[in-house]
């Protein structure tokens, strides 16, 4: 999944999220998304279940509370559940349970309240039959380390593992991406451990990735070279009196292939490098990199001069050597990637030369990325 696609699902669920009752966006608020918290009610003597687990969650958050959740917990252990003909209330209410878990949790796990509870969640199990309800029961066992196994939701898993209650393998990973995807019709709580979810593997992922690796990808790759770039051995004097000083000066298009072939060959098994074509008449043209998988080349070119000549030559070359790589006599490769590297740093042709080069066919992107202005 592109990026672009990646942040209008992240949206959609940000959208779900904040209509969400205020439980849901307690929720939200202690799992770090940014939604406005609803206003606490004022206090009164009236207890309902639902205050208990707002008062849960906003002791969890730290927040100054009117209703106090010890006070609550009081409340609703005085109460019977499952009480025949009678309208269910908190035993119905699979994200108060574990709201409160989690308020009991926060307290110390007192054996008297996490035995209260689980009496209550061992007996909404045995009447659930809604597979999501039933999952936040077992979450509710998971916060009162209770049992830790029993809990197959990677979604809700990775979503707690962000708060340290829960432990997620990383081959799980690529199965909560995949789960996160499927959003027809949820719900503002499912919405939130989505979200959750797909925060805390981007976190720990660094990025996304659904599905196989697609051109923009590769695109996007590219254009972070150049932050990259601030790690890059450049060096004044020595880090270490057992070293000496180094400067790993890029001074020509090798140089630029060498440091993309080690940005992209660990990815892309099937990275080629200086690789022949088929001969066009009495051509025989060598494409900088290749991936062969996604019929993909990367044309490398070093820019030394920016002025108008030694622009107008740069975008010819490209497209003279586009015209070779992708003519009939060639099938396996069927869209180019530029990257250019302006030694010269000239930013304000930058955009100009992008467009121009984007304008020639089997072209998809281009990147322009400028040397380092401390690189003297």
């Amino acid at each position: 999944m592109s990026n672009d696609l990646l942040n209008l699902l992240m949206q959609r669920l940000h959208s779900t999220i904040s209509d969400g009752a205020s439980l849901v966006l307690l929720f939200a608020e202690w799992f770090n998304i940014d939604v406005e918290t609803p206003t606490e009610e004022e206090p009164s003597s009236l207890w309902r279940y639902q205050l208990v687990a707002d008062a849960a969650m906003r002791g969890a958050l730290g927040k100054s509370i009117n209703y106090q959740f010890s006070d609550g917990l009081t409340f609703l252990k005085q109460k019977e559940y499952f009480v025949p003909n009678k309208i269910p209330g908190f035993e119905a209410d699979p994200l108060a349970i574990l709201a409160v878990a989690i308020g009991i949790e926060k307290s110390g796990l007192d054996t008297n309240d996490v035995d209260w509870l689980n009496t209550i969640i061992t007996c909404a199990i045995d009447k659930e039959q809604d597979k999501w309800r039933l999952d936040l029961l077992k979450a509710a066992r998971v916060i009162l380390k209770i049992d830790v196994q029993s809990l197959n939701n990677v979604i809700i898993r990775c979503a707690l593992s962000s708060k340290g209650l829960c432990q997620i393998e990383k081959d799980d990973h690529k199965l909560a991406e995949e789960q996160c995807l499927i959003f027809a019709d949820a719900s503002s709580e499912d919405a939130l451990f989505r979200y959750a979810a797909l925060n805390t593997l981007i976190k720990v992922e660094g990025r996304i990735r659904f599905g196989k690796t697609q051109i923009e990808d590769i695109s996007e790759l590219l254009k972070n070279v150049e932050p990259a770039l601030k790690r890059w051995p450049f060096e004044e004097k020595a880090k270490t009196k057992n070293s000496t000083i180094q400067k790993w000066d890029i001074q020509n298009e090798y140089h630029v292939q060498s440091y993309l072939w080690a940005l992209l060959r660990p990815i892309f098994s099937d990275l080629q490098d200086e690789e022949y074509l088929k001969s066009v008449g009495y051509k025989h043209p060598r494409v900088d990199l290749a991936i062969e998988s996604l019929k993909l080349v990367i044309e490398v070119k070093y820019l030394r001069e920016s002025n108008q000549s030694a622009l107008a030559d740069l975008v010819e070359q490209i497209a003279a050597d586009a015209s070779l790589y992708l003519s009939l006599n060639n099938e396996s490769f069927d869209k180019i990637i530029v990257f250019v590297w302006d030694n010269t740093g000239s930013v304000q042709h930058h955009n100009s030369l992008i467009q121009g080069m984007k304008q020639i066919r089997g072209i998809v992107d281009a990147v322009v990325v400028s040397r380092p202005g401390n690189w003297k």
